[in-house]
């Protein structure tokens, strides 16, 4: 799953990294890796991301959980197993 939060700053999105492990990305730039994307979207809600901006933009909290934030499946494709955006 890919999860997107279009926040007053910029877009955040989660994704696997491919190592188990989840990035945390604004627009496109890497912020951070987490282990779960709950850990990441918990970041975003607390404003304790890295990502200055966002962490000290007054008045928003974000979504608390991952149901806050758009979900999209991505499909992998062998075997250099690309993804996909569904």
């Amino acid at each position: 799953m890919i999860y997107r939060y279009n926040s007053p700053v910029g877009s955040f999105t989660i994704s696997p990294a491919g190592n188990g492990q989840f990035e945390l990305h604004i627009d496109k730039k890497l912020i951070a890796s987490y282990q779960t994307p709950e850990a990441a979207c918990l970041d975003v809600s607390l404003h304790a991301t890295g990502w200055k901006e966002w962490d000290l933009f007054p008045g928003n909290e974000g979504p608390q959980n991952l149901s806050g934030w758009e979900m999209r499946r991505i499909q992998r494709s062998s075997p250099q197993k690309a993804m996909t955006v569904l």
